[in-house]
């Protein structure tokens, strides 16, 4: 159980600012809460262009680091459409069903909940059953989503006129904290992800030059971080488009 958060602005020049937020602590339900609960890291995972969050998913995240430690499938997964977040929820789930059949996981440990992805200039929302939403200004996912959800409503409104980067960040560190407070199974610090344009010049040279030279020993450039921590670490789903 967990609260994460996706949210975006359309600054007067037209151009983008999107962010991802969540809480720390894991839990399953309210059964042992103290003593199942890891403090010290986020529920994100960046991909080149997209950071991934889950909530609710259980050991749906080891299929997810899975995905991310595949340095080829990373230089060809895409986020630029329905159809690529679609195409990357059933490689999700395919990494996920070869951990079942392997005896590395139990299918009950699978639970109900949203994939969060945003990109660097969309967000989505992604389900079990493959349905596919984008969010227009912000997305919810976990436990506390029913207050995070309220909150950011409350707040989406007060943003300034031509928000900056730090605005959307306070705006979900501000909803992560109050969805802390009020809800038992959410709580630790607070990170926030910035998605990043990944840079398709690398792979492309890399190619090149092993075409060119079957002997060079030089490794082959391994696809640039999907995402970049922001700066400070912590802040804040809302309407969607199906």
């Amino acid at each position: 159980m967990t609260i994460c958060i996706n949210a975006k602005v359309v600054r007067k020049d037209g151009s983008i600012i999107t962010l991802c937020g969540t809480d720390s602590r894991v839990s399953l339900g309210d059964r042992n809460l103290q003593s199942i609960t890891m403090e010290g890291s986020g529920k994100d995972v960046s991909f080149p262009g997209a950071v991934v969050a889950l909530s609710g998913a259980g050991s749906l995240f080891e299929a997810l680091l899975l995905l991310r430690e595949d340095t080829r499938y990373c230089k060809t997964v895409s986020f630029n459409s329905r159809a690529d977040v679609r195409e990357f929820i059933l490689n999700l789930f395919h990494q996920f069903n070869l951990l079942i059949e392997a005896g590395t996981l139990n299918k009950d440990d699978c639970q109900a909940g949203t994939i969060l992805i945003t990109t660097p200039d969309r967000i989505w929302g992604a389900y079990s059953d493959l349905s596919i939403f984008e969010f227009t200004e912000f997305g919810v996912s976990g436990s506390g989503g029913n207050t995070a959800n309220a909150v950011l409503m409350a707040l989406y409104p007060l943003l300034p006129e031509n928000p900056s980067e730090e605005d959307l960040e306070n705006f979900i560190r501000k909803a992560i904290e109050i969805t802390n407070s009020d809800v038992q199974s959410c709580g630790g610090a607070i990170h926030i992800f910035r998605p990043e344009v990944p840079n398709p010049l690398l792979t492309k040279k890399s190619k090149k030059k092993n075409l060119t030279n079957k002997n060079s020993s030089d490794k082959v450039d391994e696809a640039p971080e999907g995402v970049k921590k922001s700066a400070k670490q912590t802040r804040p789903s809302r309407n969607r488009t199906a």
